[in-house]
């Protein structure tokens, strides 16, 4: 069965004259059946509501996708990814919606018609997309990393900045371009700008070939095209040791995973061998190598073929050294630099005849070996302890499978001090315990955590509720410490955040009727006897209906919310023998004086 083709036409409706001409020779192809079907891919807003084009576009049957534009969603974000994204994602919208086993044809809605025409022209030949595989098996790189299914076929690659590609077209199989598309920050990945023509090429191997990330981070190749033009040009064929494994492997790419379409075929002339490796970097071998102020593009398939299957007995040493690499099997080939590559190519950037200017980024040094030796103790300070009791706890640490609730165990059973007690429940309540939480809100509301320690609670408290509130769950801990930041604020004058309120709301709803509830959150912020008697009503009502669970749990909150010491004596019968922590953990509280206060 013949494998469909479709067309996604990509971009703005900037030139109507443009879209027109290129829609005009789609429909002619699908006409003529070398196509399946035409979808425009473009942005909401960019047709009129009485457009005569989009109306004329869809009674041709081209399928018209208007995605909202992406500015607002990426906002002011510091990356020159953005172009590249707004491309990808009309790619992807288009992909969305053909054939998941078509090929595409992906082409722009301004100056993409000539080669439109040249993929429109390769669809007619026998095998216009091979798969990888034979590709691998025709140039004897088997032991390439084969990322995509079949080849794409593209323009103009680039020897300098590698994988940037002409983007005005290309073509290949929908599961494939899916892997072109990245919506990652590049600048995280290579720490330097790519533009938007390379961004749609290289991501896919970046995972399989790790010296692909690792050029774009050492070599400063916009510094290096008119220098290597300059070096080439004068007979220079002596390269780094890195960069000619790096151009093993980067050839070896373009050999077994693109089709190179010529863009004008008819200037180029026969490809003679022998090809070195200095001739990608300045115009050489009949205008298959084309010289650029951008770098040397690479204009057919037929010169990088030619230099991939190539003898080595005819070429200089550099070269010779390229083409053993790209037959070795060493999976270290596609490997980042090695110690002496990075020596060799510090060497390389003292040479004045192979470049004037700097051109090799700084890396850190990769690591070999450490001494094996431990003198220095890593064991936390935990403050006020004596030695053997910060031996003993330290133990603990290192061997308990729940930090967090050992440590809420020793501060509780070991009576630290409130001043002390911080240190050893911070970390409980940065993960999300919910019991450490609530002892660090209650230190909190009683004036023992410095500046730091208050602003990273109640980061932390309101994260984790907010999550509970989201996610559903939570318990009398939860709501104990998200009123104890009610408390707190409205202490401090500072202004309850909606976000906290519908915490409440979500808290109180677990153990009172709507509008119980909000009469409750009222009188969160009024006189204390105010709150009282609101506390008072509710416990009795819960007593009243025999709802045991809801009365303890409001007791619990009206000793948390009040500090008055009638609520602990009204708490204290309701423990059971199955919650000792929580017994301990409450009777360490009211000695210490962070919940009775009268």
């Amino acid at each position: 069965m013949k494998t469909p083709v479709w067309a996604a036409v990509c971009g703005a409706i900037r030139d109507e004259l443009d879209v027109r001409l290129i829609v005009d020779l789609l429909l002619q192809a699908r006409a003529a059946g070398q196509l399946q079907g035409v979808v425009l891919s473009t942005w909401q807003g960019e047709f009129t509501s009485d457009s005569p084009l989009k109306a004329q576009l869809q009674a041709n049957g081209v399928v018209i996708i208007e995605t909202p534009p992406i500015d607002e969603m990426v906002g002011n974000i510091q990356t020159n990814a953005v172009n590249y994204w707004r491309q990808a994602t009309q790619l992807q919208r288009a992909l969305a919606v053909i054939p998941a086993d078509a090929i595409v044809l992906k082409t722009r809605t301004d100056r993409a018609l000539p080669a439109t025409r040249r993929l429109l022209a390769l669809l007619a030949t026998p095998t216009p997309l091979p798969t990888v595989a034979q590709a691998k098996r025709q140039h004897r790189l088997a032991h390439f990393p084969a990322v995509l299914g079949h080849q794409i076929a593209a323009f103009h690659p680039r020897t300098n900045r590698v994988f940037q590609f002409a983007d005005f077209a290309f073509m290949g199989y929908s599961a494939d371009l899916r892997k072109l598309l990245s919506f990652a920050v590049p600048e995280m990945t290579f720490n330097r700008y790519l533009n938007a023509n390379m961004l749609f090429f290289i991501n896919a191997f970046v995972r399989d070939y790790p010296i692909v990330t690792d050029y774009e981070r050492r070599i400063r190749f916009e510094k290096l095209i008119p220098e290597l033009d300059r070096y080439t040009r004068g007979g220079g064929t002596d390269f780094p040791e890195f960069l000619q494994r790096f151009y093993a492997v980067y050839l070896g790419i373009l050999a077994t995973h693109f089709r190179i379409v010529p863009g004008q075929p008819e200037r180029l002339g026969a490809v003679m061998t022998p090809i070195n490796l200095a001739d990608f970097f300045h115009e050489s071998h009949q205008h298959h190598l084309a010289g650029h102020r951008l770098g040397t593009m690479i204009n057919s398939s037929e010169v990088v073929a030619a230099f991939v299957d190539q003898p080595t007995w005819q070429v200089d040493e550099s070269t010779r050294r390229v083409l053993r690499l790209l037959r070795s099997v060493d999976p270290q080939l596609f490997e980042r630099a090695t110690p002496s590559e990075v020596a060799d190519l510090q060497q390389f950037a003292q040479r004045q005849d192979f470049s004037t200017v700097p051109w090799v980024q700084a890396q850190p040094a990769v690591l070999t070996t450490q001494p094996p030796t431990y003198d220095q103790s890593l064991a936390y300070p935990f403050p006020g302890l004596m030695a053997a009791e910060q031996a003993e706890l330290w133990q603990t640490c290192t061997t308990t499978a729940n930090l967090d609730q050992a440590l809420l165990r020793f501060v509780v059973t070991h009576a630290v001090a409130p001043s002390h007690a911080a240190a050893f429940l911070a970390s409980g309540a940065k993960n999300g315990q919910a019991r450490s939480i609530l002892m660090m809100s209650r230190l909190l509301r009683r004036g023992y955590l410095n500046a730091h320690e208050t602003a990273e609670l109640l980061r932390v408290a309101n994260t984790q509720a907010k999550l509970v509130r989201q996610h559903g769950g939570g318990n009398v801990h939860v709501a104990g410490y998200v009123l104890n930041r009610v408390m707190y604020l409205h202490q401090q004058g500072l202004a309850l955040p909606a976000e906290l309120m519908q915490q409440v709301d979500y808290c109180l709803r677990r153990y009172l009727t709507p509008t119980k509830s909000e009469a409750l959150k009222r009188a969160l912020t009024q006189p204390i006897d105010q709150l009282t008697t609101v506390l008072d009503q509710d416990i009795q009502q819960a007593t009243a209906d025999h709802q045991s669970v809801v009365r303890r749990r409001l007791i619990e909150l009206a000793l948390e919310l009040t500090g008055q010491r009638r609520y602990w004596q009204q708490l204290q019968p309701l423990f059971t023998a199955d919650e000792p922590l929580n017994r301990q953990a409450y009777d360490y509280a009211v000695e210490q004086g962070l919940l009775v206060q009268d």
